[in-house]
């Protein structure tokens, strides 16, 4: 209840002490008695297609404001052609299942870069916060198989969220549900010089779940530091920083209860057993369309991701034989990566468009697999020929060299 309390007293004292204005438009502003036009910043920054050729899903800003959400999950379920997979508590692991494939099949990706688990082909919809997203793209098909990693279900791209305003601008959105579950999620935006945006924002949520050994507990903060040349080009940094810690007792016992949906005595296989990660995810973007024309792109990224993980044993489990008392196993994931691509447009409305991605994994030992140091590689290329307002093919090929070995 302390902690409900505290939370609930900073947000009020968030709503009472900022002043919200925003500039989302081409406008000018009187600074020293001079005036200075901003830039509207690229909107196709940091998105899968920058000349606009896709026809896939997209799920814009402002467009689920009427969902009651607590995180993309919801979300999918009513904007998505998917089936949810949730384990029916809050800010649990949630997926989804696209066109018959596994979850494992899915590919997500933020500003047009790999967010996939390390060292599990995966990703927690529950730590992508929707306040932090410009739009989402969902893809199937040719394009998730190109440009997902070999992904046969879909591929999800989140794109940064983008302000442009000349005073501060603050957003704060809260929830509240059963079992104690509390979240807030702020958001600080402004422009401190000409074409330059510093954007920062939190997140935080606990749940104590239906029942022992099932609580959730999300803290994360995001920094955006953005520069827009003119309004052709853009480049960003982006921070993003995750503290997730989960109960993983598995399930409830079922031999030790003649109820299993009676939360007071019920309790799970493997009480105390529970994980948390620390994630860094750190990423520069460049895009460029060169002129008013826009019949040609370029964008690269470089990134870093590091992932600590804790697994806490719990009380009646060993993570390995030489294991005798309850302690903490810890292990750490570091990603290094970068990619390119290059798009045109020709006998308009026609595109092309070809890249590579040069990924090396470092995993540490645990009691699952072994030290694994690798350099991953591919090279893409796709094509989408338009013969009428809503006729289309598209298509293309991807090459990857991936755990010593070579894929087309």
């Amino acid at each position: 209840m302390k902690k409900k309390f505290l939370l609930i007293l900073f947000c009020k004292i968030i709503l009472c002490h900022t002043y919200l204005f925003s500039l989302e438009n081409n406008k000018s502003i009187d600074t020293a008695n001079k005036s200075i036009d901003f830039i509207i910043p690229m909107y196709e920054h940091s998105s899968v297609f920058l000349l606009g050729q896709s026809n896939n899903e997209v799920i814009k800003k402002g467009t689920f404001s009427d969902i009651n959400y607590s995180s993309y999950k919801e979300i999918f379920e009513k904007k998505l052609p998917v089936n949810i997979l949730s384990q029916g508590s809050f800010d649990y692991y949630s997926s989804f299942i696209s066109m018959g494939a596994l979850p494992t099949s899915n590919s997500y990706q933020f500003n047009n870069r790999t967010s996939n688990y390390l060292d599990f082909p995966s990703y927690n919809l529950s730590t992508i916060s929707p306040e932090f997203a410009e739009k989402l793209e969902f893809m199937i098909g040719s394009d998730a198989i190109i440009f997902g990693d070999n992904s046969n279900g879909s591929l999800i791209n989140v794109q940064e969220i983008r302000y442009n305003t000349a005073k501060p601008y603050t957003r704060l959105w809260f929830n509240q549900g059963g079992y104690e579950y509390l979240a807030a999620d702020g958001v600080f935006s402004q422009n401190f010089a000409p074409n330059w945006n510093f954007t920062f924002g939190f997140r935080n949520s606990n749940n104590d779940g239906q029942f022992n050994d099932t609580w959730t507990n999300l803290w994360s903060v995001r920094g955006i530091l953005r520069y827009n040349p003119n309004n052709y080009s853009s480049v960003s940094l982006v921070h993003n920083y995750t503290n997730y810690g989960i109960g993983t007792g598995g399930g409830v016992n079922y031999d030790s209860v003649s109820d299993i949906y009676e939360n007071i005595t019920a309790y799970s296989f493997y009480p105390g057993l529970n994980e948390r990660e620390f994630r860094h995810d750190l990423t520069l973007t460049y895009t460029n369309k060169f002129d008013s024309l826009s019949i040609q792109a370029i964008q690269f990224s470089t990134y870093l991701s590091r992932s600590q993980w804790d697994r806490y044993q719990g009380n009646n489990f060993r993570f390995n034989s030489t294991d005798t008392n309850s302690n903490i196993f810890s292990y750490t994931n570091i990603l290094y990566g970068f990619n390119f691509s290059y798009e045109l447009e020709f006998l308009k409305n026609n595109y092309i468009k070809i890249g590579s991605e040069l990924n090396y994994f470092s995993f540490d030992s645990t009691y699952l697999y072994n030290t694994y140091n690798n350099l991953q590689t591919a090279l893409f290329g796709h094509v989408r020929l338009n013969f009428a307002d809503n006729i289309f093919m598209s298509g293309g090929a991807r090459l990857i060299h991936k755990f010593n070995k070579i894929a087309l």
